[in-house]
């Protein structure tokens, strides 16, 4: 399922070599080229998307600490506040991750 049309933000970014299928399976599956960027969809539109929301998060956290003085910027630090977004960002990828290969898997 490519929720963002990954292929079409991919094809207009980038050059891919034109590589065939191993088997006539595999193109059967659905998967017309052996890119792994193309034939995994949004993943790593939504990979991506993981990445910049954190490092938005940790900005906005380091801005609202040198405005605590204000009770604003203490209720926005406190919402983006994370223990550890390196941590946070292996979670939601490795989710991700999990997410994608039960998709290929059950399909």
């Amino acid at each position: 399922m490519d929720i963002f049309s990954g292929e079409a933000i991919f094809t207009a970014m980038f050059s891919f070599r034109e590589t065939p299928p191993f088997t006539e399976s595999i193109e059967a599956m659905g998967f017309e080229t052996m890119n792994l960027m193309l034939n995994s969809g949004s993943f790593f539109v939504i990979l991506v998307g993981v990445i910049v929301w954190m490092f938005i998060k940790f900005v906005v956290n380091e801005i609202c600490k040198k405005f605590y003085r204000y009770e604003k910027a203490r209720d926005i630090g406190v919402w983006c506040y994370e223990s550890s977004y390196k941590n946070q960002i292996k979670q939601a990828s490795f989710k991700l991750f999990l997410e994608s290969y039960m998709d290929l898997a059950m399909c």
